[in-house]
Formats: structure tokens, C-alpha cells, sequence
């Protein structure tokens, strides 16, 4: 099951397996990726996951989370793109890539932008920052704004384009009742904050047509009170999905959340942990309209749980990050026969994502090599 083929939208893939968007801090200060990134992703698509998702890509300046942040807020940025894009459909064949289009809103490192904005002017107490509101006419600017991003990312050769509406940021941010206090068009009940996802992913379609599919990275909860419930979720999910959304990759959590309670924080989940959110992500699965692609991040680190979450569970592909870093060729691996991904979760992925493009300093010092005990270890 894992290894079949199947469609998000008008695009067959290879397999189930997608590599879910990373941010590989990649980039130089004006979001031009650098010559470390390519190969990278050569070196997925020669491993054959199904599809490749690019880290978080800002659309317009004032939504850089970050300093090494890639970025498409510029046409100067197609030909970059296009470099990367051309190898990955290169190095094999069945090479698919998408791009992951973010505005960062209030979750936008101090120094990267004056005075962040969002939905309504609600204080991050973790960041200690307080966003200034969105005027209705600023919301519309946005929407163009991603709809440009998506015209740069057909230009720029990407087989899909996935809309960050996860871990806290602009569109997130739309869809969270705690971040999301508005009392216009914008906001208030579910279907008013999910007005700005719809009018995006109207703009973006507009620009790209059926060529490139569009699907969404969707948080389920954002591990904070008051915050988005998966009911809400799966009700947003439907409003999507009845718009053209071609799946939904659902995720959770936003920065505002204590670290402690965040799961992928967990240095040793154990089996039966696999799929940090798959309690949520049922509720989802029961509102999603038949037949909308569904998957999962988080935590899946085995083969015996991607058949069951394939199989028993009924997701439609499931989505992994951190085991991508410490083994690009992963998805061929698995498929050779590998029970399960090398990564055991430590997070040093995390500290060295500057050195220069995200890695696994354990896999650099063999030290998982012999924690597999596979063949292709040796």
C-alpha cells in the first residue's frame, strides 16, 4: 500500500511517502536559495519519495519569519527556483516537488520585520510581541500577494504548491479563534475565519489553473487553550475541499504553545506514540468530504505504522520530516526492505539547521548506522 501510486489533484505520484516542508534555512538575505539546497532534494528524488515539500517559502517581504528564509516575493526569484526545480525532475524521472507559500504574520522574528501583523492585535507571550491588526484592505493586498507567489511558483517549474496553514502562521492564524478576534467578514464563526484560506486558494487557483494542485498544510490543534479544536479543523477542511483543495496534510501546534507540550519535542517516542495527532486527525477524516487526499506528520517513524495508518486508519499518504534529514534516500530504503527510519527523534536536526542547510549530526557520526541493523547499513 505504502508503495502505490496515487493523485493529489492532477499529479500521480510514485508512492505515499512525502517528505513534509522543512525549513532548511537555505537562503541567502533577500530569500535567493543557496548551491547546498539542489542537491538535497536531487538526493530525495533519486531516493523516490513521492512527492518533495520545500520549507516554508515567504510570499511577501513583510512575512519573512526569519533571516535565511527562502523566499518567492519577487519575480527575481523564479530562476533560483527554477535551478532547483530542474534538478529534482532531473535526478529521476518520477521527481516531484512542491512548494510550501507562508506569510509569517505575527510569528515574524523581531528585526525581520518592524511590527508584525495578524488576524487581530493578540500579545505572543512567548515571543512577547503584540501584532498590529489587519485592515479589511490589507487582507485583500495578502490575498493577492499569495496569488503572485503561486504565479512565480508555476514559473518557476514546481509540480504543486502547498498553503501553510499550520504551526501558527498567517492563514493559521485566520483560522484560530485565539488568534483570530475579529467581528467582521474575517472573523468569528468557523466559516467567516476561514474566509481568508478560501479567497487564497481562489486567487491562487485563478493563477495556476488545474496544471499545478494546491493543498494545504492544516493544523488539527494548536496545542494551546482556546485555540483551534479539530472539529473546527475538519469543518475548515470541508469549506476547502468543496473550493478544489487537493488534500490536506494536517499537523498541529503554533510557536505561542509551551515547548512541553509539544510531541515532536520527544526525544523517545515509543511505537505506540507513532502519529503524535491521529486521534485528531479521525475527527477530521469523519467531516472531509469522501474522496479529498488526507495525511499525517508527525512522530511516524516505522514501517508497521505507516501500513496501519495507510491501511486501518484510512489516510491517504502520510508525511515525514525529521527522518528525511537523516536519510534522503529514505522512501527507497523502506521499500528495500528497512523496518523502520533511522532517526530515533533526538532534534539535533534542529540546532544545526545552519550549517548550512539542515542535517543529522548523528548520521554524519554513524551513530545510528548500527542502531537499524540493516543490510544496507553495513
Amino acid at each position: 500500500m505504502t508503495f502505490d501510486r496515487w493523485h493529489l489533484g492532477s499529479l500521480e505520484l510514485r508512492n505515499r511517502l512525502v517528505r513534509s516542508g522543512t525549513g532548511e534555512f537555505a537562503a541567502s538575505l533577500d530569500g535567493r536559495v543557496n548551491e547546498h539546497l539542489a542537491p538535497l532534494y536531487e538526493d530525495m528524488a533519486r531516493g523516490e519519495v513521492g512527492l518533495i515539500v520545500t520549507g516554508y517559502t515567504f510570499i511577501r517581504e513583510d512575512g519573512r519569519s526569519d533571516d535565511d528564509q527562502s523566499a518567492l516575493h519577487t519575480d527575481d526569484l523564479i530562476a533560483p527556483w527554477r535551478e532547483v526545480t530542474d534538478a529534482v525532475h532531473a535526478a529521476s524521472p518520477q521527481g516531484k516537488i512542491a512548494v510550501q507559500l507562508v506569510h509569517g504574520g505575527r510569528q515574524c522574528k523581531p528585526g525581520c520585520v518592524d511590527v508584525p501583523i495578524a488576524p487581530s492585535a493578540v500579545h505572543d507571550s512567548r515571543a512577547g510581541i503584540t501584532p498590529r491588526a489587519l485592515t479589511v484592505d490589507e487582507i485583500w493586498e495578502l490575498v493577492e500577494a499569495f496569488g503572485h507567489a503561486a504565479r512565480r511558483a508555476k514559473s518557476a517549474g514546481f509540480d504543486a504548491i502547498q498553503l501553510h496553514a499550520a504551526h501558527g502562521y498567517l492563514i493559521s492564524q485566520f483560522n484560530s479563534p485565539h488568534t483570530n478576534r475579529r467581528k467582521d467578514e474575517w472573523g468569528g464563526t468557523v466559516q467567516k475565519r476561514a474566509r481568508f484560506f478560501v479567497e487564497v486558494l481562489r486567487r491562487c487557483q485563478s493563477e495556476v489553473g488545474k496544471d499545478v494542485p494546491i493543498f494545504a498544510k492544516l493544523n488539527c490543534t494548536d496545542v494551546l487553550p482556546g485555540g483551534i479544536t479539530p472539529q473546527e479543523a475538519g469543518e475548515i477542511a470541508a469549506i476547502l475541499a468543496d473550493e478544489g483543495l487537493a488534500g490536506i496534510e494536517l499537523s498541529a501546534w503554533m510557536f505561542e504553545a509551551p515547548l512541553d507540550l509539544t510531541p515532536s519535542r520527544k526525544l523517545d517516542p515509543s511505537p505506540a506514540g507513532e502519529g503524535y495527532f491521529l486521534e485528531e486527525a479521525r475527527t477530521v477524516r469523519g467531516i472531509l468530504p469522501k474522496g479529498t487526499p488526507l495525511g499525517l506528520c508527525g512522530g511516524i517513524r516505522s514501517m508497521q505504522a505507516i501500513e496501519r495508518l495507510l491501511g486501518d486508519e484510512g489516510l491517504d499518504f502520510v508525511a515525514l520530516s525529521r527522518p528525511f534529514i537523516a536519510e534522503p534516500d529514505l522512501a527507497r530504503r523502506l521499500e528495500r526492505g528497512q523496518p523502520r527510519v533511522a532517526c530515533d527523534s533526538c532534534n539535533e536536526c534542529l540546532e544545526a539547521e545552519r550549517h548550512p542547510v539542515v542535517n543529522c549530526p548523528p548520521v554524519k557520526e554513524r551513530r545510528l548506522y548500527e542502531r537499524i541493523g540493516h543490510p544496507e547499513w553495513q
